[in-house]
């Protein structure tokens, strides 16, 4: 390792954001919850961004499924816990990161324990499933934490048509129907949850929880996890995430 890191690891950083700028980065705290392919790849944009602390909660283990899409889902890290492959590789890019790592599924139970006093710059809600997305989104306004929130990017395959909205101008968009739905009866108004999401309407019928099951809506919509396999590739996810991660780097620039 060079003795000057990691002013030469970012030097690139601080011609783009400037001295400041980058002591915002370093002295910034970013909770991202579910590290699938969305969270990998918005962890990993943070981490290489310059961050200074992040905040891992997932309670998955490194499968072989994962491997299409999710940066952490390697031959060696199979059976590993998703937030120790995570910091292992966050380590590899900034030995000084702070991590803290939650191995924990959340959902209202245990909301209190992960969100703690809430002392982050910004969320990232990574979260499958409807139910924990629901809890999360709802504790981030009542704490008036700073979150931006993934919809689904299963079932698709246009990068191009992704994008950054306003949850209830969103369409095409399963996930974000139901959430739409559910929060507009509670008073959510314009402004209050900006989500990254697509437009493109699936391509599959499993990727709608509409389309699921009495047993398998159950499922998703009270635990998050879902019982079919999910169509999709990198691209998607990947974009959804880097995008995320842009959204917390501008809030931690502009303060």
């Amino acid at each position: 390792m060079e003795s000057d890191f990691p002013a030469t690891a970012f030097a690139r950083l601080e011609l783009l954001f400037g001295a400041d700028g980058l002591k915002r980065l370093a002295a910034a705290h970013v909770a991202i919850v579910g590290l699938g392919a969305v969270g990998s790849f918005a962890a990993e944009a943070l981490a290489r961004t310059a961050v200074g602390r992040l905040t891992l909660i997932d309670f998955d283990l490194v499968g072989e499924t994962n491997i299409n899409r999710q940066l952490f889902a390697l031959q060696s890290t199979l059976g590993q816990a998703k937030v120790a492959a995570a910091a292992d590789r966050l380590l590899e890019i900034n030995p000084r990161i702070v991590l803290n790592r939650r191995q924990t599924f959340y959902h209202h139970d245990t909301s209190a324990e992960l969100l703690g006093e809430g002392d982050f710059d910004f969320l990232i809600d990574a979260i499958d499933g409807a139910a924990p997305k629901l809890d999360l989104i709802r504790n981030c306004l009542a704490r008036k934490l700073a979150f931006i929130s993934s919809m689904g990017a299963a079932g698709r395959s246009r990068p191009d048509r992704i994008k950054i909205e306003d949850l209830l101008l969103t369409s095409g968009c399963p996930l974000a129907r139901v959430l739409r739905k559910k929060l507009r009866r509670e008073g959510l108004e314009k402004g209050q949850v900006t989500v990254v999401y697509s437009p493109e309407p699936v391509a599959v019928e499993s990727c709608d929880p509409e389309a699921f099951s009495e047993a398998e809506r159950e499922e998703y919509f009270q635990r998050g996890r879902r019982r079919r396999i999910q169509p999709s590739a990198v691209f998607m996810p990947g974009i959804f995430g880097l995008l995320a991660a842009q959204q917390a780097v501008d809030r931690i620039l502009k303060g």
